[in-house]
C-alpha cells in the first residue's frame, strides 16, 4: 500500500477517535448534570452522618443581624460588602439587617497590631450594647491588623455575657484589611473589590456550618472541591500566601449548595424569634435536635452543661457521645475523665473509668500524656495514690522528651470507611 493510502487510513482513524471522544464527553456531562440536579432537589441523603452541625439559628431565623464594626478607622470596601451580603441572602430564609454605624478604637501592641484579647473583650462589650445579639447575629469586625492571624478572614462562634449576667452564643467574623491589601494583590485574575467580596462571602458561608456532609470530602472543615469558594485556596506554607495557578472559586460547589438549600428549606421546625435572648445551652439543644446522636454536637453541649453545673445531663451527653463515636479515643478520654472526677459524687464510676483509661494507654503504649493524666487521676480517685504518683512521674519524664504525637482524626467523621 502506498503512502497516500496510509495517510487516508490514519486520517479516518483520527476522525473516528475524535467523534467517540466527543460522544463520551457529552455522556459524562449529561450524567454529571443529572446528579447535580438531583442533589439540588433532594439535598443530603438520609444515611449520611454529619461532620459539622449546621448553624441552626442562622439558617432558621426570621431575621439575621450583621453588625459591621470598624476597628481603629479601618478602611473597607462598601461595594464588596453589599455584593457579598446579597449573595449570602440566597442561602437563608430570613431577612438580613445590616448595621454599619459602629466604630471603636482599640489599643495596639508595639508591632502596631490589635491583640486577640483586646478584640475578644471588645466583641463582648459590643454584644452587651446590641439589642439584637444572639445566635442569629454576626459580629463582622473590620480590623487593620491582628496579632497571630494570617488569614484574610476568620469565622468562629463565641459565647458572650450580657448586661443581665446571662450568657448567649453568637457569631464573629474578623476581616484583616492589611492582609487583603497585601496578599490580595497576589491573587491572580481578581481585583481588590473582588478579593474583599470573596473574603466576606466565604466567611459568611462558613458561619452557616458549610461544608456539612460526611460523604463530602474536606480538610480541616473546608471543602476540597476546587470549584468551591470554601476550598482552602490559600496555602502560606507551600505556595506563598494568596498565590495559586487557578482562579479562586467565587461560588459554593453543587454539594455545598445542596446542603444549604436542603437545611434551610426542609427542616420541619418553626422559625426562631431573634428578639428573645437564647442561652448557650438552648443553642446547643437546637444543634443536638437538628443532629441527633452526633458526637461533636453532644460534646459541645456537654461542655456547656458542665459549666452550668448540670452534671446529670452532662453525664448523659458524654455517655451518648462515647456510644456514638465509634470508639474515638479523644471522646473516650473525656468520658473516662468525667466518670473519675465528676463534681457530683453520685455520678462517679472510677472502676469503669479505669477500664477505659487502661485501654487507651495500652493502645498508645503508655506514651500519650493526655491519656496518662486520665489514668493517674483515675487511680487518685480510687485512692491508690502510690500508683497515681507513679504515672504522674512518667508524665513528667515524657514531657521532657521531644515527642511528636500523631494527630488522631475523629473516627466518627467517616463511620462507613469513606
Amino acid at each position: 500500500m502506498n503512502s497516500a493510502g496510509f495517510n487516508s487510513i490514519h486520517t479516518s482513524i483520527r476522525s473516528i477517535s475524535f467523534i467517540l471522544s466527543v460522544c463520551l464527553l457529552s455522556v459524562l456531562l449529561f450524567v454529571t448534570g443529572c446528579v447535580s440536579s438531583r442533589a439540588r432537589e433532594m439535598g443530603p441523603s438520609s444515611d449520611t452522618t454529619i461532620n459539622t452541625p449546621l448553624n441552626f439559628p442562622l439558617s432558621h431565623s426570621e431575621e439575621v443581624t450583621i453588625e459591621v464594626v470598624r476597628v481603629n478607622h479601618a478602611e473597607w470596601d462598601t461595594k464588596a460588602m453589599t455584593r457579598a451580603v446579597k449573595r449570602f441572602k440566597r442561602h437563608i430564609p430570613g431577612r438580613i439587617k445590616l448595621n454599619t454605624k459602629i466604630n471603636i478604637d482599640l489599643p495596639m501592641n508595639m508591632m502596631g497590631e490589635v491583640t486577640t484579647k483586646a478584640l475578644n473583650d471588645a466583641m463582648n462589650d459590643i454584644a452587651t450594647q446590641s439589642e439584637h445579639v444572639g445566635p442569629a447575629t454576626i459580629l463582622l469586625l473590620i480590623v487593620p491588623e491582628v496579632s497571630d492571624v494570617d488569614e484574610l478572614g476568620l469565622y468562629k462562634p463565641i459565647t458572650v455575657t450580657l448586661s443581665d449576667k446571662s450568657k448567649t452564643a453568637t457569631n464573629s467574623i474578623i476581616i484583616m484589611t492589611s492582609n487583603i491589601e497585601y496578599y490580595g494583590k497576589n491573587i491572580r485574575y481578581m481585583t481588590n473589590t473582588e478579593t474583599w467580596e470573596y473574603t466576606i462571602y466565604r466567611e459568611l458561608c462558613r458561619s452557616l456550618g458549610l461544608p456539612h456532609r460526611s460523604n463530602h470530602i474536606y480538610a480541616k472543615g473546608q471543602c476540597t472541591r476546587l470549584n468551591c469558594i470554601l476550598h482552602p485556596t490559600f496555602d502560606p506554607l507551600l505556595t506563598g500566601y494568596g498565590k495559586r495557578a487557578l482562579r479562586p472559586a467565587k461560588e459554593l460547589c453543587d454539594d455545598c449548595l445542596a446542603e444549604a438549600y436542603f437545611h434551610t428549606r426542609s427542616q420541619p421546625t418553626p422559625l426562631l424569634n431573634p428578639k428573645r435572648k437564647i442561652t448557650s445551652i438552648e443553642w446547643y439543644d437546637r444543634l443536638v435536635e437538628a443532629n441527633p446522636n452526633h458526637p461533636e454536637a453532644l460534646v459541645m453541649r456537654y461542655n456547656a452543661l458542665v459549666k452550668d453545673k448540670q452534671y446529670l445531663r452532662a453525664m448523659e451527653d458524654i455517655k451518648n457521645a462515647y456510644l456514638n463515636s465509634f470508639d474515638d479515643p479523644i471522646i473516650t478520654n473525656i468520658y473516662a475523665q468525667y466518670l473519675a472526677e465528676c463534681p457530683e459524687k453520685s455520678l462517679q464510676n472510677p472502676s469503669r473509668a479505669l477500664a477505659l483509661a487502661l485501654s487507651l494507654n495500652q493502645m498508645t503504649n503508655y506514651k500519650d500524656v493526655d491519656f496518662l493524666m486520665t489514668l493517674a487521676g483515675t487511680y487518685e480517685a480510687l485512692g491508690d495514690t502510690k500508683r497515681a504518683l507513679e504515672y504522674y512521674e512518667k508524665i513528667k519524664a515524657l514531657q521532657k522528651e521531644v515527642h511528636v504525637k500523631k494527630r488522631r482524626e475523629p473516627a466518627f467523621y467517616h463511620p462507613y470507611g469513606n
